[in-house]
């Protein structure tokens, strides 16, 4: 189970890659609300500096949200993430391997947008 919040009521990203890898090739995570309460959640696979949707619609395949709110300029979602990759990937997610975890929010809840704060770490899953 994976939390997300950020202070914005944009897009919000989780990222997994190779440590080291950077953007190139990783798995990103969008969640993002509408004007309406609506949820959407696709999953990319980055190919800087593009990173075209592999899943679409109310969520991916694989993934499942649990939670998705705002509140008081924050976003918020819980969610469970597939291990398996989505086409056009070969990562997956292992338990004990080293991982490059990207953590990223937009201001708008358009996927297109730049992010406004990225972060990269490497930890074990």
């Amino acid at each position: 189970m994976g939390d997300l919040d950020a202070p914005s009521e944009g897009w919000i990203l989780v990222g997994f890659n190779r440590p080291g890898a950077g953007l190139n090739g990783a798995r990103l995570f969008f969640f993002a609300l509408d004007a309406h309460g609506r949820l959407r959640a696709e999953e990319h696979i980055a190919d800087p500096p593009g990173h075209a949707p592999r899943a679409t619609g109310g969520c991916c395949d694989q993934l499942r949200v649990v939670e998705a709110r705002q509140r008081a300029g924050r976003t918020r979602t819980r969610f469970l993430l597939p291990r398996a990759p989505a086409r056009g990937s070969d990562l997956v997610l292992t338990r004990g391997a080293p991982t490059e975890l990207i953590l990223a929010y937009g201001d708008s809840d358009d996927f297109d947008h730049h992010s406004r704060h990225r972060v990269h770490r490497r930890l074990e899953l």
